[in-house]
């Protein structure tokens, strides 16, 4: 299938928006992704400025025909992103409302003593040919996830300026809603924590990820999500989603 080729007015600015999403670390195809469906409303509204105004904004937020919530929820937030990077960069466009999300009935699955115990087997015991640092990284990574609470994102985003080794916080910057909040870890997860940097932490300059990859730049959520869900079969943990 022919790579799609972005037409509208916006088509540099959404190329140039992927790039700097790229070059910051992020999955550059997940953001061609999402802004495919913008761009194709623009040329259908057949908006020839680089304007997009609240008539524009109001058609673009309603929910389509058989339009699931989830994929409302991602089309609409994800745009409202470019629309604001559009606007400080002193276009004129109107930056759509968030859309609320709608939860389900999902519940989520308490891992017994013994399944944790498991997991973590089975993330310690990990090693990789592709990335030798997996060995040491994954054990930290995935007590940070699971011990705080905190989301893949946020938690490949934490830098090491971000790291206070001492009082053992975590400055964690991108988060959902883009404000800054603070993590502290336990007792032994710090230990984890300091023995992880004595590892590796020389070899980083202030403003670089903690958690990276065979190359040295951030590690990718998609990866790191399917990389769970084979700890979890390693572990005999089903996979409720």
């Amino acid at each position: 299938m022919a790579r799609y080729e972005f037409r509208s007015v916006f088509a540099d600015e959404i190329k140039n928006y992927i790039n700097d999403k790229t070059e910051a670390g992020f999955d550059g195809d997940n953001f061609r992704r999402n802004l495919i469906g913008f761009d194709r409303f623009c040329v259908e509204q057949r908006i020839m400025e680089p304007v997009f105004s609240t008539f524009h904004a109001s058609r673009w937020l309603e929910q389509r025909k058989n339009e699931s919530h989830t994929t409302h929820y991602l089309r609409i937030n994800s745009s409202k992103q470019f629309l604001k990077y559009l606007s400080i960069k002193g276009y004129d466009v109107f930056v759509v409302r968030d859309i609320k999300y709608k939860g389900t009935d999902f519940e989520p699955h308490i891992y017994t003593d013994a399944e944790s115990e498991r997991y973590f087997m089975a993330v310690d015991s990990y090693t990789s040919g592709m990335n030798r640092k997996d060995a040491i990284q994954y054990p930290v990574l995935f007590r940070i996830l699971y011990c705080c609470g905190t989301r893949i994102n946020e938690t490949l985003g934490i830098r090491k300026k971000d790291v206070d080794l001492d009082k053992g916080i975590l400055l964690l910057n991108e988060t959902k809603n883009d404000k800054q909040r603070y993590v502290v870890v336990g007792d032994d997860l710090k230990a984890l924590l300091n023995e992880y940097a004595d590892k590796c932490f020389y070899l980083l300059n202030d403003t670089d990820y903690i958690f990276t990859n065979a190359n040295g730049g951030r590690l990718d959520q998609k990866s790191i999500y399917e990389k769970h869900r084979d700890f979890l079969f390693r572990a005999g943990i089903p996979y409720i989603g």
